[in-house]
């Protein structure tokens, strides 16, 4: 006679090491004896503590099971908070960072070990979480909200493999995010200057367009949502392409390529695509296809080269399915370097095709041709943008203003110089690195750069949130909140850059909890994302008293830029606010190293 199966209701916490197959490449025998000390001293007490009980390892994952929703989920936060705290100071080749899923469902119990839908889903959603977080399943959510000081930022609907139903998952942020009256701004990193007499000093520059005089939002505008595009799409991940010519400074045209078809793709509003930042972790790598699915959540990859030469592109394509490692398909162009636009665009729809979708264009079409007379333009623009892209030293900055000058002159109606142009104004415009006159003057290109770009590209999402940033410094207040929006909601809400620009302009203009939001986005959208977002999301999570956010965003920054002072005022601020005083000692400490002579005024 056949046992029925015995079920129950439990709350699943599933999680993994990320980058455990790097860590066990590099050292096996030190990795596995990290990841033993770091579940018997961080994830077992804490699964004790909240009552919790493991069920088992997989090597690098852990599933365990527990009776309270709100208990699984304190467990979660308190393992991802102790871990955090375990990093500073350890070297990033080396630190233990977790992903945790946690779900409520039925479940089937088989002596010790669990089964079915529940766990499934958990373990889906620990995929789908960033490094460091935790992420949650909406029924979740719906028996923890108010049960907890944490809100839940909505991550979108994703399909899972066995799975009936589209999971909705949430990412958990500790601590409300309300909205902060606009003087709070002037006192950005005053929070921990009273520290046991440390000196908080201020990064010339960065922050300086939190205005004080920026007004508070109205009904209208604070109104405007930043909603989530709509995530039941397949995902896909653009890896830079190979350089194969004989010169290897052309490496930034390869680049450019991998950027153009990735900026292309993202125009399809039913596809979900990973942001440069994080895909371009893999440049001159040749990973594992399941590793890149692991560690970006993706069903597809597109990788590649190019050959130049005499004029000419061979230009060798193909898309993976990251589930089996099997080409959907795979294609050689040859063709005359002038039709670099013309081979992007048939890449972009053999992509789409490939993965045999029935969907439609964006109506954020491509608002430029490439003629051969401005081919230069373009690979001046191409070149300027990898200068902007890459490192955020004085000499590229420099460089990359020069290369998109040159790129303007030109060719004066080539939208995208015009752009990038804009883009990198602003990165003058807001360095430390630079003098008072240098920044003034490129402060005051802005604007008039940005209105051309949005002039020459009506319909272009980054243009329009470049332009937002730009208003910002002539405090036009309201235009920027209008182009922000325009960019991240009605334009292309899945373009990551152009996410990254609105949420700037929203807490720049002291509209802090948009700008979280935006960054919601932009997140599951990238990664990884690299130093300049980070600090950013800080300065939005600090305006909105999210300081556990501001927190894990600069561990995440200092790690990511170890010798920049921008990733430490926040950082030491937000210490400051939730009293870990010592913790905020040792960070200021830190940046008066890289800053010694740093002071409040400077």
């Amino acid at each position: 006679m056949e046992t029925e199966a015995k079920r129950r209701l439990a709350a699943i916490f599933a999680a993994d090491v990320v980058g455990y197959s790097r860590l066990t490449g590099r050292d096996e025998e030190g990795t596995l004896a990290r990841v033993k000390a770091v579940g018997g001293e961080v994830v077992e007490p804490a699964l004790a503590r909240h009552h919790g009980r493991k069920v088992k390892t997989t090597g690098d994952g852990l599933l365990a099971e527990f009776a309270s929703v709100v208990d699984a989920l304190r467990a979660a936060l308190e393992v991802q908070r102790s871990l955090a705290q375990r990093a500073q100071g350890e070297d990033a080749d080396r630190r233990m960072v977790l992903r945790i899923g946690v779900n409520l469902g039925d479940i089937v119990v088989d002596g010790d070990d669990i089964f079915g839908d529940g766990v499934n889903i958990a373990a889906r959603l620990e995929t789908l979480c960033p490094p460091g977080e935790v992420c949650i399943s909406a029924e979740v959510r719906k028996h923890a909200e108010g049960k907890l000081a944490a809100t839940f930022e909505d991550l979108g609907r994703h399909r899972a493999k066995n799975i009936a139903e589209p999971i909705h998952a949430f990412a958990v942020r500790l601590g409300p995010a309300k909205l902060l009256p606009a003087s709070f701004r002037r006192t950005a990193l005053l929070a921990a200057a009273g520290l046991a007499g440390l000196i908080v000093v201020g990064a010339a520059g960065w922050f300086a367009l939190d205005r004080q005089d920026a007004p508070a939002p109205s009904q209208q505008t604070a109104a405007r949502p930043v909603e989530a595009a709509t995530s039941e799409r397949p995902a896909i991940a653009v890896l830079p392409f190979a350089n194969l010519s004989n010169d290897p400074e052309q490496e930034f045209f390869s680049d450019g390529l991998a950027d153009d078809i990735l900026s292309g793709l993202s125009r399809f509003a039913e596809l979900k695509v990973i942001a440069r930042n994080s895909s371009f972790k893999y440049k001159g790598q040749t990973p594992d296809i399941r590793k890149v699915w692991q560690e970006l959540g993706v069903g597809y990859v597109l990788e590649g080269s190019v050959r130049r030469g005499g004029g000419r592109l061979r230009i060798t394509a193909q898309l993976i399915d990251t589930r089996d490692g099997k080409h959907v398909w795979a294609e050689t162009f040859e063709r005359p370097e002038t039709d670099m636009l013309v081979v992007q665009d048939e890449l972009t729809q053999k992509v789409v095709a490939g993965l045999n979708l029935n969907i439609r264009r964006d109506q954020n079409e491509r608002t430029h041709s490439l003629t051969p007379d401005k081919f230069g333009a373009y690979e001046l623009t191409v070149l300027g943008r990898s200068l902007q892209l890459g490192s955020a030293d004085r000499a590229s900055i420099l460089k990359g203003r020069e290369v998109l000058e040159q790129a303007v002159a030109l060719a004066p109606d080539y939208a995208p110089a015009h752009i990038w142009l804009t883009q990198t104004y602003n990165s003058v415009a807001i360095s430390p690195f630079l003098d008072d006159p240098t920044r003034l003057a490129a402060g005051r290109l802005l604007v008039e750069a940005g209105q051309k770009a949005v002039t020459l590209a009506p319909r272009d999402a980054l243009a329009h949130a470049i332009y937002a940033g730009a208003l910002t410094f002539a405090g036009r207040w309201d235009e920027a909140l209008a182009e922000a929006d325009r960019a991240a909601v009605a334009l292309n809400p899945n373009d990551a850059w152009a996410l990254h620009w609105a949420a700037v302009t929203y807490y720049r203009a002291g509209e802090a909890e948009k700008s979280v939001k935006a960054y919601a986005l932009y997140r599951a959208l990238d990664p990884f994302p690299p130093r300049g977002p980070l600090v950013s999301m800080m300065s939005a999570t600090y305006q909105a008293k999210a300081y556990e956010e501001t927190v894990q965003f600069g561990q995440r920054c200092r790690a990511v830029a170890p010798d920049s002072p921008l990733c430490l005022n926040r950082y030491a601020a937000a210490l400051g606010q939730l009293g870990r005083t010592e913790e905020a000692r040792a960070v200021v400490q830190a940046w008066l190293k890289i800053a010694p002579s740093a002071t409040i005024a400077s």
